[in-house]
């Protein structure tokens, strides 16, 4: 049997038996204090990051933590409905835009076009963030590190296209920062911070 299989079967013996009443808690309703958006990469384990237990984050993953910004014409009803439900339900005090090194997303918009149309889906994704390369300089041994920082910037600006969270900020209800998680280090570094 697949292994993730296994290990889904075998959770209420093995992890749901230690937090049972934590858990059962939980069942009855959910009142997270952060949205956390991050990158769908295997490497960006969220709750270990941040030391979470279960029912503190709500957490939204997509390739290169990407927001898009506000349509009514044609929103991504993905991103917008958690956004909306974490900021108007859930009542959320943080948000993190949590980018990270070597990811893998953001390298896809410095590569040849090419190779850019083998993967349709993933080009029409990222192709919101390929503005970014605009201001980047390509003989900097840092280049990718400075796009995936200005990808978090980017995406906070996208945040703020939202009236829900353009009306939290301005009251003071919500806090927005983003962070860049470093995986080769595990340094985690403020990049952007909206208080």
């Amino acid at each position: 049997m697949n292994q993730v299989i296994e290990n889904l079967l075998n959770f209420h013996q093995e992890g749901f038996q230690k937090r049972a009443s934590q858990f059962q808690a939980l069942a009855k309703s959910q009142s997270p204090h952060t949205l956390l958006i991050t990158c769908s990469d295997s490497r960006i384990m969220p709750e270990l990051l941040t030391n979470a237990k279960p029912g503190e984050l709500f957490v939204l993953r997509n390739i290169a933590n990407i927001v898009p910004p506000f349509s009514e014409t044609s929103p991504d009803f993905s991103v917008a409905s958690n956004i909306e439900f974490a900021v108007k339900v859930l009542k959320v005090k943080n948000i993190i835009v949590l980018g990270h090194s070597n990811c893998g997303g953001c390298n896809f918009i410095l590569g040849d076009e090419k190779s850019r149309q083998a993967l349709p889906n993933v080009k029409a994704w990222t192709d919101s963030i390929k503005l970014l390369k605009s201001n980047l300089d390509f003989n900097d041994a840092k280049l990718n590190e400075k796009l995936e920082k200005a990808n978090i910037t980017y995406q906070i600006n996208n945040l703020l296209t939202y009236s829900c969270i353009k009306m939290a900020v301005k009251a003071k209800d919500l806090l927005i920062n983003g962070v860049y998680y470093n995986i080769d280090t595990g340094i985690c570094e403020l990049v952007e911070n909206l208080s």
